[in-house]
């Protein structure tokens, strides 16, 4: 969780600030989802980072969004008072998810110099990975010999 302060330009006209207060919660890999209050307009809203290994080096990754019906904006953006009720969080909704399209784009760069190590060292801000670790062991007893599973094969035979 965390609360940060952001300056965009409108329109390439006027700089509006805007006061955000965010929620991650991370279900495992692949799945997490991001609560989004934007405080000076009053707007909710939750993105679903879903991301799906391609192969060894890429991973497909989608973003869907979801918004809460505004019905009092705290202050007019762009005339967002003036749009009917049922149409604003429409309309906030693919602005918001063009913003964070924009946001995970610009992470590219960052994600494309990590490499990839089968047992990264773990720090104990890692919190709860040795454990999960641990638990996915049981699925890849030929990834992990050292953890005691036997693997065997069954067969059948055809009648």
């Amino acid at each position: 969780a965390f609360d940060f302060k952001r300056t965009r330009k409108i329109a390439g006209l006027f700089d509006t600030m805007y006061d955000v207060s965010v929620v991650a919660h991370i279900h495992g890999l692949g799945y997490s989802y991001v609560e989004v209050h934007e405080k000076s307009i009053d707007i909710y809203s939750r993105v679903w980072v879903l991301a799906t290994p391609v192969d060894g080096t890429l991973i497909d990754l989608a973003l869907v969004n979801q918004v809460r019906e505004i019905r009092n904006p705290k202050r007019p953006v762009a005339g967002l008072r003036f749009i009917p009720v049922k149409l604003r969080h429409r309309l906030m909704n693919q602005i918001i998810l063009a913003a964070e399209k924009r946001d995970v784009l610009q992470d590219v760069r960052i994600w494309s110099g990590k490499r990839y190590h089968p047992r990264p060292r773990l720090s104990r801000a890692d919190g709860e990975v040795p454990a999960y670790r641990q638990y996915c062991k049981q699925f890849y007893p030929e990834v992990y010999p050292e953890a005691g599973w036997e693997t065997s094969r069954l067969s059948s035979a055809a009648g």
